[in-house]
């Protein structure tokens, strides 16, 4: 059976939903401490809310099935060279019984989409609190499959240039 999901931005009102995904990652965390972590990511005017966020991942029923926290910056490339924008990820997880390699894929394909709307050159999500030991096989193929290289603590992948069709998906809805 083909699942459906809804990738969108985490309205306000949908903060406390999230929070038991947030404890798979971080046990132990509060209410308090999601509210803090979803206002700092959500911003508190327009420019910051449209350079940063939380993308959760619903199954057609409503149901959070993964989300991912991002903000966009700047960061000078290796060896000198321009400076250009990055997509920084962090807190990217996909739960379900059945259906996590599809959340997975489905949230990895809305971070592509959103670097190429915001006009990122590169994706770099964050992975220091995870060493690679402790990943799991099918998490590191799925981000191997959508072209991220493992480097220094981070996953990180080129966002090739904006063909002329332009972007193919908003990501701003509500969830």
């Amino acid at each position: 059976m083909s699942r459906s999901f809804i990738v969108s931005r985490l309205a306000p009102e949908g903060v406390s939903r999230a929070l038991p995904l947030l404890n798979v990652l971080r046990p132990g965390s509060t209410v308090q401490d999601w509210q803090a972590l979803a206002h700092c990511a959500t911003g508190s005017d327009d420019v910051r809310r449209a350079l940063q966020g939380i993308m959760v991942c619903q199954s057609g029923t409503g149901y959070i099935r993964g989300l991912f926290t991002y903000r966009v910056g700047g960061c000078e490339p290796a060896g000198g060279g321009a400076a250009s924008r990055t997509l920084c990820v962090d807190n990217v997880i996909a739960l379900g019984l059945f259906d996590t390699p599809a959340t997975m894929a489905a949230l990895l394909d809305t971070i592509d989409l959103l670097a190429r709307d915001l006009a990122c050159a590169e994706v770099r999500i964050d992975v220091t609190e995870h060493p690679a030991e402790h990943r799991a096989r099918d998490v590191v193929d799925a981000f191997a499959r959508h072209g991220y290289a493992d480097t220094d603590g981070a996953l990180v992948k080129t966002v090739p240039p904006q063909g002329p069709e332009g972007p193919t998906t908003e990501a701003a809805g509500s969830a």
